[in-house]
């Protein structure tokens, strides 16, 4: 798990793609260690169809709930 801030009045969603980036190797399995995980699962503050493309793009499935809806498993 990773955690990053941001500064008053900035949006969290900037730090998205950064915090992805950011996630070091998982290691306890024998083999290459994981780099990313498997899911992303977000709250309504992140949905935007650009952040969706660029977390799929990292090969990670996005769980966003979208703005009108009541969670991300939807």
């Amino acid at each position: 798990m990773r955690k990053a801030g941001t500064e008053v009045g900035r949006n969290d969603v900037t730090q998205l793609i950064p915090l992805l980036d950011a996630i070091p190797p998982v290691r306890g399995r024998v083999g290459r260690p994981r780099r990313k995980p498997d899911s992303l699962f977000a709250d309504r503050g992140y949905d935007h169809d650009i952040y969706r493309d660029q977390v799929r793009d990292r090969g990670i499935v996005p769980a966003i709930a979208r703005r009108r809806q009541l969670s991300s498993l939807c």
